[in-house]
């Protein structure tokens, strides 16, 4: 009986000295906290910053007006390539960009801003009574431009053929630019003139200033239809009908 015992006594003692296993697969679907929370670190992304506008890389810098053949007031813009890998490096894609317009009366009197909106199409575009001059989409420049080299794009949204109903209504102007981030998200931001009483400009104005800093001379097309408008505007608000009795 006690060799029994301690025969029992002795397996006991040996038993609780041998390591204890865990199978593999257990081992591999029960990770440690440790690890968990290194794993949830590493695939949560950075929070994406939207700039306030695309005025880094694209800039809505001067005006000029017609010089011959036809008149007309030109928005110009410049695309600054060596800016573009600040926008990839937080995480954003340039896919668009280009320039909008609209009447600047019609924008007040719709209460509307001038802004480009996405359609059922999947496409860009702005105000119904406005224009969207797209110059770049989805890796490929797609529309006109004044100058491109390595380091940067210039392009124009030029309104042209201006009449004497018009030539001194205002035309309100814009860059735009959609980026994209690595979901698929699109996001639109806007170049506008630094100087705010001179993004909405119209002709008239335009080649007065121009002509008084000796940017054109009076040989400028457009100052020569400014001066033909006005004087034609003049002599139509001097005359008046002269009514007489009888058939009309």
């Amino acid at each position: 009986m006690k060799k029994n015992i301690l025969k029992i006594i002795l397996a006991l003692v040996i038993a609780l000295q041998m390591p204890m296993s865990i199978p593999f697969s257990a081992a591999e679907e029960t990770p440690d906290a440790e690890a968990q929370a290194s794993e949830s670190e590493a695939v949560t992304p950075d929070e994406i910053v939207i700039p306030e506008s695309s005025d880094e890389f694209l800039s809505f810098y001067s005006y000029q007006v017609r010089d011959k053949e036809y008149n007309g007031l030109r928005s110009r813009f410049k695309v600054t390539f060596e800016n573009m890998p600040t926008l990839e490096k937080d995480g954003l894609q340039v896919i668009e960009y280009g320039s909008i317009l609209a009447s600047t009366d019609k924008l007040t009197k719709n209460g509307d801003e001038l802004t480009v909106t996405l359609g059922s199409d999947g496409t860009y575009n702005t105000v119904s009574y406005g224009k969207l001059f797209r110059i770049f989409k989805d890796g490929e420049i797609i529309g006109d431009y004044l100058k491109k080299d390595e380091k940067s794009l210039e392009y124009a949204c030029t309104v042209t053929y201006f009449s004497v109903d018009n030539f001194d209504k205002n035309v309100s102007f814009r860059g735009y630019a959609v980026l994209a981030d690595a979901k698929g998200n699109e996001y639109v931001v806007y170049s506008d003139y630094s100087i705010e009483s001179y993004r909405s400009a119209n002709l008239a104005d335009f080649c007065d200033e121009m002509l008084a800093d000796g940017t054109i001379n009076i040989e400028n097309i457009s100052y020569i239809h400014v001066t033909k408008f006005r004087k034609e505007r003049s002599e139509n608000e001097g005359w008046s009908p002269i009514w007489r009795p009888g058939k009309n």
